[in-house]
């Protein structure tokens, strides 16, 4: 019997990745669809290649994913948690907190400030929750943390992956025209939008991944396809759904041709205010990007230099240690 290849290097689960990682914007009635027309491979082959990757660990998941900025107040957290608690505070942070989302340990350079901050985590807090500093003030008692430094989102310039697209960039390579930002303001949603968006956003299992998975969602929730695939586009033209996705298992290997990512790092940097928005359009522009935010706060994260407004934020972190996504 023939073996289906899983590796990220086979010659067509790269193409169809280049395209499956993050190429596909938006809500698509026919995902798999949408991929195959990119990368040039038929359907059926597209859902075979990504369901032996995900059986093999390769994939981690595919799923739509949401612009969560526009649905909730959120931020970037730093925690500030004693070395002994580290391991701890991971797991408990990971397994246990339904409005964490994000959860990773990154090294960092000893002489900065920053230093101490080696967990950081996302947080989503939905209307009605509470506010942002309640709920990292539990946690915070929770896992034994010394303390904490929030990093709301003001703007998005850049939110992607594209692991495999980006193997062979050259330095600065980039767009033509500087990254649009998007405001993270809230919206709101109808009972049943709600209902599609949930339903939606939860990752496709296996026997999922057929050329028509909205059908079967719809069936799950006692709707029609089409009623499905109507509201879901009305939640993408209110602009809170992301793009249709692919997540590898980009860090720890699970081929013998290694992890896909060998670097990777969170970088913060400062800028004379006002000039935010067109920093972070440039910056969005460059391709080697995943993330491109302007967020506020971090002062206690900063390096203080001699050359004032505008150096760089005093946390250089390397490699993308262990994490949840």
């Amino acid at each position: 019997m023939n073996r289906i290849p899983t590796s990220p290097n086979d010659p067509v689960n790269t193409d169809i990745l280049m395209v499956a990682e993050d190429r596909v914007k938006g809500f698509r009635r026919l995902p798999f669809h949408a991929i195959a027309e990119q990368c040039g491979h038929p359907v059926p082959l597209v859902i075979e290649r990504l369901k032996a990757m995900m059986n093999a660990g390769v994939v981690r998941r595919v799923r739509q994913t949401l612009l969560a900025t526009k649905l909730a107040q959120g931020a970037l957290v730093a925690w500030h948690v004693p070395e002994e608690k580290l391991e701890a505070a991971f797991d408990w942070m990971k397994e246990h907190d339904p409005f964490t989302g994000h959860v990773v340990l990154r090294n960092t350079d000893h002489a900065n400030p920053g230093a101490g901050y080696r967990l950081w985590t996302t947080i989503k807090v939905p209307v009605g929750c509470g506010t942002l500093e309640e709920h990292c003030d539990i946690l915070k008692r929770h896992v034994g943390a010394a303390g904490y430094v929030l990093l709301p989102a003001r703007g998005v310039f850049t939110l992607g992956v594209g692991h495999m697209r980006r193997r062979h960039l050259q330095p600065g390579d980039k767009t033509p025209e500087p990254a649009p930002m998007q405001e993270t303001k809230t919206v709101s949603l109808s009972g049943l939008e709600w209902k599609v968006l949930l339903s939606v956003k939860e990752q496709l299992k296996p026997e999922e991944m057929v050329e028509a998975p909205w059908s079967l969602r719809a069936a799950q929730m006692g709707l029609g396809t089409e009623e499905y695939c109507r509201t879901a586009e009305e939640l993408d033209r209110k602009q809170v759904i992301g793009r249709f996705a692919t997540f590898l298992e980009h860090v720890r290997a699970r081929t013998e041709d290694g992890p896909v990512t060998k670097y990777n790092g969170l970088f913060h940097w400062t800028v004379p205010a006002g000039m935010e928005i067109r920093a972070g359009s440039e910056c969005g522009r460059h391709i080697c990007m995943t993330h491109c935010y302007w967020r506020t706060g971090g002062g206690r994260l900063r390096r203080r230099t001699n050359h004032g407004r505008g150096a760089r934020a005093g946390t250089g972190f390397r490699d993308g240690a262990q994490g949840r996504h």
